[in-house]
């Protein structure tokens, strides 16, 4: 029997390039690979985006003008409402000043005006003073209740 020789770089190149199934080389790059992909998912993203917002919306140019035209005819119709309110505005501006010129000179106003003003007065210091019993009726509560609470808390103890 003659004896074969086996070279050792031989034996390392045949286990490296024998796979079972389902097996795969762990030092194969596929960077190459990935990278390819990725630029191909840029540019239909890119391109679905591109045809999306320029391409098929043909009618930006006509909503565009619709809206300008819309704005113009909205600042016209404001413009002239404003100028009616302000002529409108200045009218009563004035009656209200000949109202409140009237109402000064005339004297049954002055003592209305008086009146109610003394009788807002009497209220305040009649609220004031409703406040300052309430605040004294809580006090002698307090003291109707003090022993009472005082013996139930010696009972428990």
């Amino acid at each position: 029997m003659a004896e074969e020789t086996k070279d050792p770089q031989e034996e390392e190149n045949k286990e490296d390039s024998a796979f079972n199934d389902g097996e795969f080389d762990e030092r194969t790059s596929y960077s190459f690979l990935f990278f390819l992909c990725s630029g191909a998912l840029l540019f239909v993203t890119l391109w679905a985006f591109w045809d999306d917002e320029f391409i098929r919306r043909g009618y930006k140019d006509f909503q565009d003008t619709y809206n300008e035209a819309q704005y113009e005819r909205t600042r016209a119709e404001y413009v002239e409402v404003t100028e009616k309110i302000e002529g409108r505005t200045e009218e009563l501006r004035q009656a209200i000043a000949k109202e409140e010129e009237k109402l000064e000179n005339d004297e049954e106003y002055q003592q209305l005006a008086d009146a109610a003003w003394n009788a807002q007065v009497a209220l305040d210091d009649a609220k004031e003073a409703l406040k300052f019993e309430k605040s004294r009726l809580d006090e002698y509560y307090y003291y109707y209740k003090k022993p009472s609470m005082k013996a139930r808390t010696m009972k428990w103890s």
